[in-house]
């Protein structure tokens, strides 16, 4: 939206006073956005979050299974985990970042269907009780 303003704004000012030479002109930042968020829900009982993208970092944190967490990025290329093929996710948790292995998560483009799947899970572990 700022930035159709500062074009508006430069065009007007353009076009209005051709005579009178700009000398300068302020736009104010704009602010880059990511268009599409991606989510991660954990699937199994207790996941390690990763300093680094691979099995020997140190452990940053942990998570438990339901936990919604944000997906900064996905490694292009996959590799074998303890027997598992797959691929390292960057990961952000309360404001803290780490790494996951995409077999413990599956993701999601959508927060709401994310949020279904954690629902999902209660509803299966209350029904297995």
């Amino acid at each position: 939206m700022r930035l159709v303003l500062g074009f508006l704004l430069l065009f007007n000012l353009i076009s209005c006073d051709q005579d009178q030479p700009l000398e300068s002109l302020n736009l104010f930042p704009t602010p880059v956005t990511k268009l599409k968020q991606t989510y991660a829900v954990v699937m199994i009982p207790i996941l390690g979050v990763l300093q680094g993208p691979n099995e020997e970092a140190p452990l940053s944190t942990i998570l438990y299974r339901g936990t919604i967490v944000e997906v900064e990025s996905v490694a292009p290329q996959r590799e074998i985990v303890k027997g598992n093929v797959g691929r390292w996710i960057l990961i952000r948790y309360q404001g803290r970042r780490g790494w996951v292995f995409s077999p413990s998560v599956e993701l999601f483009d959508e927060l709401y269907l994310a949020r279904r799947r954690v629902q999902s899970l209660r509803n299966l572990s209350e029904s297995s009780q």
